[in-house]
């Protein structure tokens, strides 16, 4: 039996425009690769490493303040693009949860999980790298 329903498409138009997603992705390709190649964060040598993290952080914020500026020219609101607002406490909590229950299972279970598959063990010199990392974050 044939049916009679006619489906109706919402028209699915561009978020921001394709020239503005190659400036993105190529800006951050080219610090990622900047990065792999120095081997350290940019500015870190001479400033310390909180300087460098600092710098990275404004750059995440541009990076967002461009991709809003291309997003509102087109009239869609970032609650939109992003989902939409809570309406109700108990639905914010869901979420932070989901993202809490994600970290555990992403950061925690799949690096253990790696490291078990790979027989990584641990050593005195993997603490000391760590207790210098620290020490350089905040004292330079």
């Amino acid at each position: 039996m044939p049916s009679t329903a006619v489906l109706t498409e919402s028209p699915h138009r561009a978020v921001a425009p394709a020239w503005h997603t190659a400036v993105v992705l190529f800006v951050l390709l080219g610090l990622a690769l900047e990065g792999a190649r120095s081997g350290s964060l940019p500015f870190s040598g001479a400033h310390g490493r909180a300087a460098g993290y600092v710098l990275v952080m404004m750059f995440e914020w541009v990076t967002v303040a461009f991709i809003w500026y291309a997003v509102s020219r087109r009239a869609i609101r970032i609650p939109d693009l992003v989902g939409g607002s809570w309406p109700r406490p108990g639905a914010f909590l869901r979420d932070l949860g989901i993202g809490i229950g994600f970290l555990i299972i992403c950061g925690v279970g799949v690096v253990n999980g790696l490291g078990y598959l790979l027989k990584v063990a641990p050593n005195q010199q993997s603490a000391i790298c760590f207790l210098r990392a620290a020490s350089k974050l905040f004292f330079g």
